[in-house]
């Protein structure tokens, strides 16, 4: 017998080991498909609380541009918890995205590119992987 035909079944031991601990992710991932972790529960809580009247889009985005919670205007844009929000609606909403620029020196971004909105990216105190992005319209006169 071959030295590999006698790590066959250590071999197979692993494989198993492997697609056992893939299975708990996946089923991780659909009790909480933002992957949200139990260290999130208090601020997503806190971000409904503070949010959810808001009369603009209001997402809580991870540095990765994943959005772990949104309020009920940006839920009805198709901003779900899970999504890369850059993928949502038209290319042009997310031009000159200003994310990066907040977790780069840690402090709150404006802009009005758009030009019926301002949008702004907030950091989330105690929380450094965490901000608020928001839009609201620009009534007319």
């Amino acid at each position: 017998m071959s030295k590999e035909s006698r790590n066959v079944p250590q071999r197979i031991n692993e494989m198993e080991d492997i697609l056992d601990q893939a299975m708990q992710k996946m089923d991780a991932l659909e009790e909480n498909p933002a992957g949200e972790s139990a260290e999130y529960a208090e601020v997503i809580g806190m971000f409904h609380r503070m949010w959810d009247g808001f009369p603009g889009l209001a997402r809580l985005i991870d540095r990765n541009h994943h959005v772990i919670a949104a309020n009920p205007v940006a839920l009805e844009k198709g901003f779900a918890p899970g999504c890369v929000c850059a993928k949502v609606g038209a290319p042009e909403i997310h031009r000159q995205c200003k994310l990066t620029k907040l977790f780069q020196t840690g402090e709150a971004q404006t802009d009005n590119v758009i030009e019926d909105r301002i949008r702004g990216w907030m950091p989330v105190e105690g929380y450094p992987d965490l901000s608020v992005h928001f839009a609201v319209m620009i009534p007319e006169e």
